[in-house]
């Protein structure tokens, strides 16, 4: 996509080394590293995951007769077939 320099090395700082636990009633977990995923309400979340799945778009719009929606950081890919004539 043409990220380099500062820029991209402040994305991989942004998001490397994230920690999180689990709170269940009173009860909390250790703390894990996060290997995958964008920080929940991050400003830059919905940007980078529309840029990680922008390919991935970009091969749906030829497939004849799938369609898809993207908003946010939500992707919904569906396709409707006919109903096939169930009486004999």
């Amino acid at each position: 996509m043409g990220i380099s320099g500062h820029l991209l090395n402040w994305i991989k700082s942004f998001l490397s080394q994230r920690l999180c636990r689990v709170r269940y009633g009173d009860n909390l977990s250790k703390f894990g590293l996060l290997q995958t995923g964008l920080p929940q309400r991050g400003v830059l979340s919905c940007i980078l995951f529309n840029a990680y799945i922008n390919d991935l778009v970009q091969k749906l719009k030829s497939i004849h007769g799938v369609k898809y929606l993207l908003y946010a950081d939500d992707l919904l890919i569906w396709t409707v077939t006919p109903k096939k004539n169930l009486v004999p």
